[in-house]
C-alpha cells in the first residue's frame, strides 16, 4: 500500500488516514491536536497512514467501496498494535513475565500488571524442565502507562482510540497460548497467557467517568459501571456520552466487560454496588430529591448480593448502610449493640411509624428480607423484622384494643364496599397476585367487619418507643381475627376521615399498596358530590370519581355482588333433587302434617338410588 510518505508497506503494516472517513484515524488526530504529540508511539501512528484518496495511484471514484475494500485487504484503523517477538523456544522454568517485560520494554505500571496476570495462570507448566513456545507473538497497546501524563483531554481522546480498536482488534492480540508445539497432542501441555495489551486494558487508568466535582477523572475498568439499559443513576459517576457507544457495539462491550467493566444491574456485581452507593450517600453525593430513585438502586442492589450469597464488606468497620430515620434517608455505620429494623413485609404505614419512633430501617427489598437478615446477623449485627414489632395504641392513659361493641367502618355507608371492591378490581394487577372471585369476596368480607375507634387524643409506641403523631398518619390498624379495628383520630367530617383511615384499611386487608388508589378515588368521589352523604353511589358517579366508564363499573359490580343469573343457574340442580324426591315420597309423606325428621331421615335411606349420586346410600 501506498503511504502518506511516499513509501510502500504491507497492508497489515498500515492504517487508514482521516481523509479515508475513518473514525478511528480521526479520534488520533484529535488526540494528538489536543496534547497526544508528547507520546512517541502515538506520534509514530500517523507514519503508517496510507496515502490519501487525492494522492492515489488511480482514480478513487466511491470511497465507501474502496475503504471496505482496503479493510478486506488488512488496512486497519485507529491504533496498530504493537508486536512484541518472545524469542526462541525455552524451558517452562526458565519463562519469567518479569524478565520478559524488560526484554518488551513495558512501563513499570504494565509490567506490573502482566507479571501478576501471568502469574495467576502459569506455574512453570507440567513439566517444566522441557521447551515451551508461544503460539504466535505478543502485542501491546502503543503509549500504554505513557498517556496518563497527558492533560484531560487529550487522555479521554485517548480512551475514544482504545474503545474503537476494542471493536476491531483481533480476538488473539488479548491471548496466547503458550505449548509445547514438538509433542504429541494428549503431552502439548496448552496454557492460555494474557497479553500486555489486555494487562494494560485491566490495571491502568484509562476510562473517564465525571468526578463529584464535574471534572473528568481516570479509573481502571473495575472501577468504572456501564449501565445496558440506560443511564447510570445521577449519583453514580459514569461515562462522557462520548464513550458509552458500547452500548451500541457488542464485540466491544464483550472486551471492555473482560478488562473489568462491571455491569450496575449484573448481580454478580450487586455486592461492589452496595459499597458504591453507601459511600456515594456517605460522601453526601445523594441530593433529597434523588432520594427515591437511591432506595430504589439500594434495594435493588441489596436484595442481589444476599440472594447470590456474597457479603460486600470484610469486617463490620466497613459497613456501611443506607437507612431510614425520622423520615429521612441517611447513612449508618451499625453496631452490634444497637438494632437494625428491616423490612420484611411491603407495610408503608409501619415503616412510617418505626422510623417516627426514631428507629434506623434498613432501606431493603421485603422479598429478600430472609437471606439479608442472614447476611447481616452474619456481621454480629442484631437485625429485627417489622412484622416483630409491636404497635401499641393509648388514649389518655387507656390502651385501645379491638373490642365487638365498636361501631363498623361501614356503618351508615354501606357504599364504601363498593368503591373499595371496585378500586381493587381496577389495580387489581397491582395488588392480588392471584385476583380470583374467591379472593376478592373474602377481601370484602373483611372489610364489612372492621370496626372504627374514634380517638379525642392518641399515643402510640412502637417496639416501647413513643412515636409522635403527625400529619402524615391520622390512623393506626389493630389486627384481630374477629373484630378488626381502626383507630382513628384528627378527623372532621365524613370524608377527611375515610382518607385518614385508607392507610390502616389497606394495611387490615393485607393489600398495603391499595391506599393511595383508594385515598384519590375517595377525594375525587368528595370533590364530586361535595359534603352530601350518598346512601348508594350509582354507576354514572363512580365512573366519573374512578376515571372509568360506568358500563365497566356495572361489569365490575355484577362481579363483586355476584351475578343473578349465575346463582339462579347453581340452584337448578338443588331444585331439580328437591322435585325429585317429592315425587318419589309416598303419599303420606307428602302431607303437610307427616314430615318429621324421623320419617325424612328413614325416607333418605330407602330413596338412595332414585337419586343422582355416585353410589346408594348405605
Amino acid at each position: 500500500m501506498p503511504r502518506a510518505d511516499g513509501t510502500w508497506a504491507p497492508a497489515a503494516a498500515t492504517l487508514l488516514s482521516p481523509a479515508w472517513g475513518a473514525d478511528g484515524a480521526a479520534c488520533l488526530l484529535r488526540c494528538l491536536a489536543a496534547g497526544g504529540e508528547a507520546v512517541a508511539e502515538l506520534v509514530a501512528q500517523k507514519s503508517l497512514w496510507i496515502a490519501d484518496p487525492q494522492s492515489w495511484p488511480t482514480p478513487v471514484t466511491d470511497l465507501a467501496t474502496y475503504r471496505a475494500f482496503l479493510n478486506g485487504v488488512g488496512v486497519r484503523d485507529g491504533l496498530l498494535l504493537t508486536v512484541l517477538s518472545p524469542g526462541a523456544e525455552r524451558q517452562g522454568n526458565s519463562l519469567f513475565p518479569a524478565l520478559m517485560a524488560k526484554q518488551f520494554g513495558l512501563t513499570e505500571e504494565v509490567a506490573t500488571g502482566w507479571v501478576a496476570d501471568v502469574a495467576a495462570r502459569w506455574g512453570g507448566g507440567k513439566h517444566p524442565y522441557t521447551r515451551y513456545a508461544f503460539a504466535r507473538p505478543l502485542v501491546a497497546l502503543p503509549g500504554a502507562g505513557k498517556s496518563t501524563a497527558l492533560n484531560p483531554t487529550a487522555q479521554q481522546e485517548f480512551a475514544e482510540l482504545v474503545l474503537h480498536g476494542l471493536s476491531v482488534w483481533n480476538d488473539d492480540a488479548f491471548a496466547v497460548t503458550v505449548w509445547r508445539p514438538t509433542r504429541a497432542v494428549g503431552l502439548q501441555d496448552p496454557h492460555v497467557w494474557p497479553t500486555p495489551l489486555s494487562s494494560a486494558l485491566r490495571h491502568l487508568r484509562w476510562l473517564p467517568v465525571a468526578g463529584d466535582d464535574g471534572d473528568m477523572e481516570f479509573r481502571t475498568p473495575v472501577q468504572v459501571w456501564f449501565s445496558g439499559d440506560g443511564d447510570l443513576p445521577p449519583f453514580i459517576p459514569s461515562m462522557p456520552r462520548s464513550a458509552r457507544h458500547l452500548r451500541g457495539d457488542a464485540r466491544a462491550l464483550g472486551r471492555a466487560l473482560d478488562a473489568g467493566v462491571r455491569r450496575w444491574d449484573d448481580p454478580v456485581h450487586a455486592a461492589a454496588a452496595v459499597r458504591e452507593l453507601g459511600l456515594s450517600l456517605k460522601q453526601g453525593a445523594v441530593p433529597d430529591h434523588l432520594s427515591a430513585t437511591f432506595r430504589r438502586e439500594y434495594s435493588r442492589a441489596l436484595a442481589d448480593t444476599a440472594r447470590v450469597g456474597a457479603c460486600p464488606w470484610s469486617s463490620l468497620a466497613d459497613v456501611v448502610l443506607a437507612a431510614d430515620r425520622g423520615g429521612r434517608l441517611e447513612p449508618v455505620h451499625p453496631r452490634t449493640d444497637e438494632p437494625l429494623y428491616l423490612p420484611d413485609e411491603h407495610d408503608p404505614l409501619k415503616l412510617s411509624l418505626v422510623e417516627l419512633a426514631g428507629h434506623p430501617v434498613l432501606v431493603a427489598d421485603p422479598g429478600a428480607a430472609e437471606q439479608t437478615a442472614a447476611m447481616l446477623r452474619g456481621l454480629g449485627l442484631q437485625i429485627v423484622p417489622l412484622s416483630e414489632i409491636d404497635v401499641t395504641v393509648f388514649s389518655g392513659e387507656e390502651q385501645v384494643l379491638p373490642e365487638p361493641d365498636r361501631p363498623l367502618l361501614i356503618d351508615g355507608r354501606d357504599w364504601l364496599v363498593t368503591v373499595v371492591g371496585v378500586v381493587l378490581e381496577l389495580e387489581g394487577g397491582r395488588f392480588l397476585r392471584r385476583r380470583t372471585e374467591r379472593t376478592l369476596r373474602a377481601l370484602l368480607a373483611r372489610l364489612r367487619s372492621i370496626r372504627l375507634a374514634r380517638l379525642p387524643d392518641v399515643t402510640i409506641s412502637v417496639g416501647g418507643v413513643e412515636a409522635p403523631p403527625t400529619l402524615n398518619v391520622r390512623s393506626v390498624p389493630l389486627p384481630d381475627d374477629d373484630y378488626p379495628t381502626i383507630a382513628v383520630w384528627d378527623a372532621e367530617g365524613q370524608w377527611e376521615e375515610l382518607q385518614a383511615c385508607a392507610p390502616a384499611l389497606a394495611h387490615l386487608l393485607a393489600q398495603p399498596y391499595l391506599n393511595k388508589a383508594l385515598q384519590l378515588g375517595l377525594i375525587k368521589i368528595e370533590k364530586v358530590l361535595g359534603d352530601d352523604r350518598p346512601d348508594v353511589l350509582n354507576d354514572a358517579l363512580l365512573a366519573r370519581a374512578l376515571d372509568t366508564t360506568a358500563a365497566r363499573v356495572a361489569e365490575l359490580r355484577r362481579g363483586i355482588a355476584g351475578d343473578l343469573n349465575g346463582l339462579k343457574y347453581r340452584l337448578r340442580p338443588v331444585l331439580a333433587v328437591s322435585r325429585t324426591a317429592r315425587m318419589c315420597m309416598p303419599p303420606a309423606t307428602r302431607s303437610t302434617d307427616a314430615p318429621t325428621s324421623r320419617r325424612w331421615r328413614r325416607f333418605w335411606r330407602r330413596s338412595g338410588r332414585c337419586f343422582p349420586c355416585r353410589r346408594p346410600t348405605s
